[in-house]
């Protein structure tokens, strides 16, 4: 992964930029596993951490572009789920981003 970073983005920027990049993915997965208790935010865990292995092979943003889209739906769901919570028996957690560490 590093060795694509140099190609990419050179000797001096490439290994810092690579490991920024995979510093925030997995601080994303981190968080998405703490807010498993969401069906859909489990399935975002378990997309991301398949696509961690195709990361390695070129440092471009083509790769996470599931994960963009898959957490939009998953947004767009819980947004619809949380407007019609009143009728129907609540299918999905939703934690608001302001909400503390979650223990299971």
């Amino acid at each position: 992964m590093i060795g694509g970073g140099v190609l990419n983005l050179g000797q001096i920027f490439g290994p810092v930029a690579v490991s920024v990049i995979m510093a925030l993915w997995i601080g994303l997965l981190i968080r998405w596993w703490a807010q498993r208790k969401s069906l859909m935010r489990l399935v975002l865990f378990m997309l991301g951490a398949g696509l961690t292995f195709n990361l390695g092979r070129d440092i471009t943003l083509l790769v996470p572009w599931p994960i963009v889209f898959a957490y939009c739906f998953v947004r767009l769901t819980e947004i619809w789920a949380m407007r019609r919570s009143p009728q129907l028996p609540q299918l999905t957690t939703v934690a608001p981003a302001t909400a503390g560490p979650v223990h299971v």
